[in-house]
């Protein structure tokens, strides 16, 4: 299913790159993005609007701001759970990224990154690092400020077309809920809001449901096996981005 296959992706991103972070807590958390996105009443608009927002060109994604939270939480035993929090700004044709990820256990891992694309510098400070800024090797395509949008259009493309979204007076925004298989049922419900035009924020939540059957094979229940949660907060506008000062 294309709506698993992005989120296992986006999940498999972060724990890769939470092998190279050690420090404080970055961005915005899942109780933050979350209020700002439940207090948002979106706007109902056209499929022209609708289809508009994922041009990358237009003037709204000259200067831009993206707060993501990802929730994973295993619910089978021995099943664990994280948060992974981002914040990424393009400003200038600068990128600026920190990532933070947070596990039941209590193991906090953050990175921090630069990345000028007119003179392709790259800056980098994480636990590698002696948490001192330095000139990286090789650009990770979720460095950039746009693979935080591109994931978000992905998730809503991949999921259905504007005609498959209805606006909701409840949720303050448009809706999809799905639920797909067999034995094991994958359901997926996203929420999408816009303001002034523009995309503005995206809640999806995904829970991967096992069937209970008994000896006559009939369904007798459900148990979730795994609940995941992606959001993402869009800011246009008003951002800049400094150069850090790199260790000598």
């Amino acid at each position: 299913m294309k709506q698993r296959a992005v989120i296992s992706t986006v999940a498999s991103i972060m724990l890769a790159g939470a092998m190279c972070f050690g420090f404080a807590a970055c961005g915005e958390g899942e109780t933050d993005v979350g209020k700002k996105i439940d207090a948002l009443t979106g706007e109902e608009v056209t499929e022209e609007v609708w289809n508009a927002v994922w041009n990358k060109e237009s003037d709204a994604y000259g200067n831009f701001k993206v707060n993501y939270v990802y929730t994973l939480d295993e619910r089978e035993d021995g099943g664990g759970s994280f948060t992974t929090t981002v914040q990424s700004i393009h400003a200038d044709n600068k990128d600026y990224m920190s990532l933070s990820i947070d596990s039941e256990m209590g193991n906090e891992e953050t990175g921090y990154y630069y990345y000028d694309s007119v003179i392709g510098e790259y800056l980098e400070k994480n636990k590698m690092t002696d948490d001192k800024w330095v000139v990286g090797t090789e650009v990770s395509d979720y460095v950039l400020a746009f693979y935080w949008i591109d994931s978000c259009a992905s998730i809503i493309s991949d999921s259905g077309t504007y005609s498959d979204f209805i606006y909701s007076t409840e949720e303050k925004g448009y809706t999809l809920t799905k639920r797909e298989g067999d034995s094991t049922i994958e359901e997926i419900k996203l929420v999408v809001k816009f303001a002034e035009g523009k995309l503005k924020a995206v809640k999806c939540y995904f829970t991967l449901i096992e069937l209970e059957y008994n000896e006559d094979d009939e369904i007798v229940g459900e148990k979730e096996i795994s609940y995941a949660e992606e959001l993402f907060y869009i800011t246009y506008g008003g951002q800049s981005v400094t150069r850090p000062e790199v260790s000598e």
